[in-house]
């Protein structure tokens, strides 16, 4: 039986994603060149880096990431390091989004708040 991963309609670029990405690009590498040393077509690596194709089992990824000279090791810290960045960017958001909702009075607050954290 063939095991084959589905293609999306939808894009949802996942961290692991994110991070197979800027590993390829980290080695100054393109689409292109990567695909072809892998043998496959440039958009096989372009839906696996834009979440419109399920993320590879570990055995293709470990042969995307020689490509990269990279282990998966790597891989991991990268993909945890894009999580972190990532919820940084969402609380900071989320902060603006609820600054948004407060009066004028409790921004007031909230400033003072703030100014006494950074000291």
């Amino acid at each position: 039986m063939k095991i084959t991963e589905k293609r999306h309609h939808r894009a949802e670029m996942t961290p692991e994603a994110k991070a197979l990405r800027e590993l390829r690009l980290d080695k100054g590498l393109s689409i292109r060149e990567v695909c072809k040393q892998l043998d496959k077509s440039e958009g096989f690596l372009r839906h696996i880096e834009t979440g419109r194709r399920d993320f590879p089992r570990k055995m293709v990824l470990e042969t995307i990431l020689k490509v990269y000279e990279a282990t998966y090791k790597m891989f991991r810290h990268r993909v945890t390091a894009v999580m972190e960045a990532e919820s940084k960017v969402g609380a900071k958001e989320e902060l603006k989004g609820l600054i948004d909702q407060l009066t004028e009075d409790k921004v007031a607050v909230v400033m003072s708040v703030v100014k006494g954290l950074l000291g």
